[in-house]
């Protein structure tokens, strides 16, 4: 991903006017994270103009996928909240203001377009799934199978089968479902996108119950996503510690957390997968709680 071009000129033209001077445009650089190999080139051709400038440094970035984006958003942010007007001289203050002024309106412009589209997408996303598709029982009892051998296996072969199972259960129910991936040391066992948000999957088979460290990781990972507001999905076969619980801050909770139990009765057919994590997050926004279980969901809409 990458910031939109008028965007992107517009914030060079807010660097030059707010910030100016070569050595606090570098030192702004490296106060929103960009890399070092990218300001040993910066000072390099720091004889470049500023608006030449600000583009080679967002280009340089966007080469370096998401963590770029990461960093080009937080230059636009910074520059979007800019206080510092006293600093500027007087004879450009205005010009300062000015240019200021036209990108916070285009980013706020930017920003209602794209909720739109999301908006859009989330109403083509739910048509879609109030059409009744044909049940596949014979999908079922193979996912059902797999769920009950698992349990068999050597620990190590066990992550990986039950990582393999969630992925194939995801992507049976949901048209945009990836596998796993790695992302800068960072594993995400797998990814889908439902109500008109990107959510992260976690999944783990161990003897013990998971911990509240073991949710924060997976939520710090959420937040620093990269297709905005992106939620995650972290499924425990042996359930969660009660300090677990009790811990997670549920008026800033993303993570939906799944038991083993919860996801059998989904194999069950007893509730369908996108069903139960839409009624799961409608209760768990409606009663401020961090987990609810499957068959509690069941009792309230039958």
């Amino acid at each position: 991903m990458r910031l939109p071009q008028d965007i992107a000129n517009l914030l060079a033209l807010c660097i030059k006017n707010l910030i100016w001077y070569k050595h606090n445009i570098i030192s702004f650089f490296s106060d929103c994270g960009v890399p070092k190999s990218i300001l040993i080139q910066v000072k390099r051709n720091r004889q470049l103009p500023t608006l030449k400038l600000v583009p080679f440094v967002l280009e340089e970035l966007h080469e370096k996928g998401d963590e770029g984006y990461l960093v080009a958003q937080k230059m636009l942010t910074k520059i979007y909240y800019w206080k510092d007007i006293h600093s500027v001289p007087q004879e450009r203050k205005d010009e300062a203001i000015r240019s200021l002024k036209v990108l916070q309106k285009a980013y706020k412009q930017y920003i209602a377009q794209e909720q739109h589209l999301r908006e859009q997408e989330a109403q083509i996303d739910r048509e879609e799934r109030l059409k009744i598709a044909k049940i596949d029982h014979k999908k079922l009892q193979g996912f059902r199978d797999r769920f009950d051998s698992i349990y068999f296996m050597k620990p190590k072969e066990r992550g990986e089968a039950y990582e393999k199972l969630m992925n194939d259960i995801f992507t049976y129910y949901f048209p945009k479902a990836f596998e796993g991936f790695t992302r800068s040391g960072e594993q995400i066992d797998g990814q889908f996108y439902f109500d008109g948000h990107w959510y992260y999957i976690e999944v783990r088979w161990r003897d013990s119950p998971a911990s509240a460290a073991d949710i924060s990781v997976l939520r710090d990972r959420a937040r620093k996503g990269f297709a905005g507001d992106v939620r995650a999905v972290f499924i425990s076969y042996n359930g969660f510690s009660p300090d677990c619980l009790k811990g997670l801050d549920a008026s800033d909770e993303r993570v939906i957390l799944l038991t083993g139990y919860d996801l059998r009765s989904v194999l069950e057919c007893e509730i369908a997968l996108d069903v139960l994590l839409h009624d799961i997050q409608a209760y768990l926004i409606k009663h401020k709680k961090t987990y609810v279980s499957t068959a509690a969901v069941i009792k309230l809409i039958s």
